[in-house]
């Protein structure tokens, strides 16, 4: 656990040295005396942060190392509540006038100046004797040596019996045809995907299956840290060729030489770095017999790069599902892999659950089951996490989940702790888990010049490569926007933040009090909430607090009203349904408030809104249908005031308020025309318009829009309207109705002149694109629905005139096509996939080059 203990140490100290170099800067150049000290302990804690980074690199700390570590870290937070003190009552003073108020405004100024002196003192001192102990006890250069050598869990899967393995079947089938294939030449195929998904194991299957058409074979696995010369020995001893026993480059000679004129199969199992694989692939010859490299790894990047970057030789592995997750759990338990016991069902259920699929996790819990009462089961449902340590049944699968997370730099190490805030099965919004990075100073700025919300952008896409954290959605760009993390994984982030009282997690029903004193970060979780919300009163003396985000479930929920105590607050974040029983004008900061339900919310509340002249992005929705025509109202005069405000950038505005079943004409809410001026993403999904407001086109700085109408008119220009928009760059389109005349995209003139991408939802018919239309698409997705089709009627469809879709831009190279199936009748798979393959037929005749792609 040392890389877990140090990287969060590090975090601290990066916060720390932020600040310290804030007390350095300009604002506080007055502070003379004070800045002498700051100066001097910023200088002291580069050093530490440096010593600090050194041991994060050993696997193992003694016991003085461990301690010199904890001291460190609670002195950075010491001096980092001291500087916090002093900014906020120095940050308190406002200019005043006359000489009484200005001498007591001094005589504070002093005081307080004083007191943090004094506190910089006994920390000064306390610095030095951690300082006077790592010279005594040269602490970077204890490193204890293991008792013994842990036995590769890697071992087990490779030499599992076929016959033990369940769900290997399909995989296998699949990996094998992508692996081999006709092809002459050298071809390099890659297996990717999280700790404990079984690539070892299906590596070993295809290694196995495969080896008898190949005269050289070998199977090696790669360390964490590799040894490459020890590496290339064991290649060779596998293939039958002559040890140099000299250097790495004699060896990389020797296998290349023996394999020359062999066709060969080489399965190079967990890779970690692509500098290994720069140095191993010097081996393997290109002699056009059809030898194969099998690769697995647990990083998408370095997968990728071993295929030369071409995507479809990376094999995705994919985690088992219900049935197959069911019959491993039962066979190991029950020696059965179908019946499981009425009194163990929900039990089995809920623990599957937690291993998601994961064949290591499955088996580890299992083997810890068998024989067990219903009791253990119990116990083991409730306290898995908790469970990682000190049992030699989830050893194997602990010590590969720590090997994911050892495998990241410190920094990463630190943002990935951070994760353990979030509740389990919870979709982690991107936005909102960046922005607390940022603030919790984590992320180091200026990299490369770039700004630091850039540089967590970075850190984010670097964690969704090594696989510990999943992508839920991606935007039309391919960018991630939100991500999820597998239970286990979390419980193991969570069994290192407690340790290292990084994060502490609390059962909404639990009190907050006997925590650690030093405790920085709380996450409260309110399982089962009922429907009124009690949140603790410590947290409206955080009056420098800036985000709060509740997520809770469903139902109708109320913000209390001491929020409105929280007068610096900047982001309020809240799901559908929580309602704002009071007037929310005591929020004048903030600059994101989302969402707010006019369902659940009091007509004061509503008014209210048009005084949050700082809004930067809006979120409105109506969480039960319909909104009445009062509530329209005075949410359209609130915006109406809101947009009259000189002060007012919103960016960003979601506007879900419908009149269903009654259709929104042209000219209302005209009004949103008013926020033209900074205004970039509209989403106005399910107000059903009955064609294209006009007003729309005057939002020239828009980049997104989702807008929903009846029906489109070509006669009134609707599509001229939207393709006059100068900076929109996605276009979600929802037409309700079935025209008589297919949308016709105009090529003529500036139309579209940025648009990158186009999500259409029409009934039957397929837009036609006039050359020159839109040319810097390159994503397209159509949603078609198919109205009163029957089994026969499908595979007789007229397809040939609907699929001719004109001039497609160039850059389109692939159509996603949803279809929606609206029938009398009971339609078999058969005849879904029969209507696909007739329009992906008539589509290919006349769009060669281009595929279609049915969700």
């Amino acid at each position: 656990m040392a890389g877990a203990m140090v990287s969060a140490s590090t975090g601290a100290m990066n916060s720390l040295l932020g600040k310290l170099a804030t007390l350095m800067g300009k604002e506080y150049s007055k502070l003379k005396g004070v800045r002498k000290e700051v100066a001097s302990l910023q200088d002291e804690f580069n050093s530490m942060k440096a010593l600090l980074d050194k041991l994060a690199d050993m696997d193992e700390l003694d016991i003085q190392a461990k301690e010199w570590r904890n001291q460190v870290k609670d002195m950075s937070y010491d001096i980092e509540d001291c500087i916090d003190d002093f900014m906020h009552h120095i940050g308190k003073n406002v200019v005043t006038t006359g000489f009484v108020k200005k001498t007591a405004q001094l005589l504070k100024n002093l005081r307080v100046r004083h007191q943090i002196a004094s506190k910089i003192q006994e920390i000064k001192i306390r610095v030095k004797d951690a300082n006077e102990r790592h010279m005594r006890y040269k602490l970077d250069e204890c490193t204890p040596k293991p008792s013994c050598v842990p036995i590769d869990p890697r071992v087990a899967a490779i030499h599992t019996e076929a016959a033990n393995l369940v769900g290997i079947d399909v995989p296998r089938e699949e990996l094998a045809k992508l692996l081999m294939g006709e092809e002459q030449v050298l071809k390099v195929v890659s297996v990717v995907g999280f700790a404990g998904l079984g690539k070892t194991t299906l590596a070993n299957q295809v290694y196995c299956k495969l080896e008898g058409q190949f005269e050289c074979k070998a199977f090696v696995s790669v360390s964490q840290k590799p040894d490459i010369p020890k590496l290339l020995n064991k290649i060779l001893s596998k293939i039958g060729g002559h040890f140099s026993h000299i250097d790495e480059l004699d060896d990389l000679e020797n296998i290349k030489k023996h394999l020359k004129d062999k066709r060969y199969f080489i399965v190079i199992d967990d890779l970690w770095d692509l500098s290994a694989w720069k140095i191993i692939k010097c081996a393997f010859p290109e002699n056009n017999f059809g030898s194969r490299v099998l690769i697995t790894a647990r990083i998408y990047d370095v997968a990728l790069s071993c295929c030369s970057y071409r995507q479809q030789y990376v094999y995705n592995m994919r985690p088992l599902d219900k049935e197959n997750s069911r019959r491993l759990f039962f066979s190991i338990i029950f020696d059965s892999s179908q019946s499981c016991p009425d009194a163990y069902e929900d039990l089995s259920t809920d623990i599957l659950k937690k291993c998601g699929g994961l064949p290591l996790a499955i088996i580890s819990i299992a083997s810890l089951l068998a024989g067990q009462p219903n009791s253990k089961w119990e116990y083991v449902q409730n306290s898995l996490g908790s469970m990682f340590q000190g049992n030699p049944n989830l050893g194997d699968m602990m010590q590969i989940l720590d090997l994911s997370y050892k495998s990241l730099p410190n920094h990463l190490k630190t943002c990935l702790l951070y994760i353990g805030m979030y509740p389990e099965d919870h979709i982690i919004q991107k936005d909102d888990l960046l922005r607390q990075w940022i603030a919790e100073g984590f992320v180091i700025s200026k990299v490369c010049g770039l700004d630091v919300e850039d540089v967590a952008e970075n850190y984010f896409n670097e964690l969704i490569n090594t696989s510990i954290i999943q992508p839920v959605d991606t935007n039309y760009t391919g960018e991630v926007l939100s991500c999820r993390i597998h239970d286990l994984m979390l419980d193991l982030i969570r069994v290192k933040c407690a340790e290292e009282n990084f994060i502490h997690v609390v059962d909404g029903s639990q009190a907050v009090t006997g925590l650690h004193k030093k405790t920085r970060r709380v996450s409260l979780q309110y399982h089962g909430a009922g429907s009124t919300l009690d949140l603790p009163h410590e947290l409206w003396g955080l009056e420098y607090l800036e985000t709060l985000v509740l997520n809770v479930e469903k139902g109708t929920i109320s913000v209390p009203s001491d929020v409105a105590h929280l007068c610096r607050l900047l982001h309020l974040i809240v799901p559908s349904g929580v309602s704002f029983a009071d007037r929310i004008v005591s929020f004048k900061s903030l600059r994101t408030l989302g969402a707010f339900d006019v369902s659940t919310s009091s007509m004061d509340s509503i008014m209210s809104l048009g005084e949050l002249t700082n809004l930067r992005d809006l979120q409105i929705l109506c969480s039960s249908f319909p909104v009445t025509h009062v509530v329209e109202e005075a949410l359209r005069s609130s915006l109406e005031r809101l947009s009259c405000s000189s002060s007012l950038n919103l960016n960003k505005l979601v506007l879900s308020v419908p009149r269903f079943p009654c259709t929104l004409f042209g000219h209302e809410w005209s009004i949103l025309s008013r926020f033209s001026a900074h205004l970039q993403s509209l989403n106005l999904k399910e107000m059903l318009f009955s064609s294209v407001p006009k007003w729309i086109g005057q939002l020239h700085g828009l980049h997104d829009l989702n807008l929903w109408v009846r029906e489109v008119l070509l006669k009134d220009d609707d599509i001229s309207i939207l393709a006059g928009l100068p900076s929109l760059v996605h276009l979600s389109l929802h037409v309700q109705q079935c025209s008589k005349q297919r949308i016709i995209i105009p090529g003529h003139g500036v139309k579209f002149p940025v648009l990158k991408s186009l999500k259409l939802y029409c009934p039957k018919l397929l837009p036609v694109f006039e050359e020159g239309a839109m040319p810097k698409l390159h994503r397209l997705r159509l949603v078609l629905e198919v109205v009163n089709q029957g089994p026969d009627d499908l595979t007789k469809w007229e397809l040939g005139p609907s699929m001719d879709m004109g001039h497609l831009p160039a850059d389109v190279k692939e159509i996603k096509i949803g279809m929606s199936w609206s029938l009398r009748k009971s339609i078999s798979r058969w005849n879904v996939d029969a209507a696909q393959s007739a329009m992906r037929s008539a589509f290919s005749w006349r769009h060669p080059g281009v595929r279609l792609i049915f969700r």
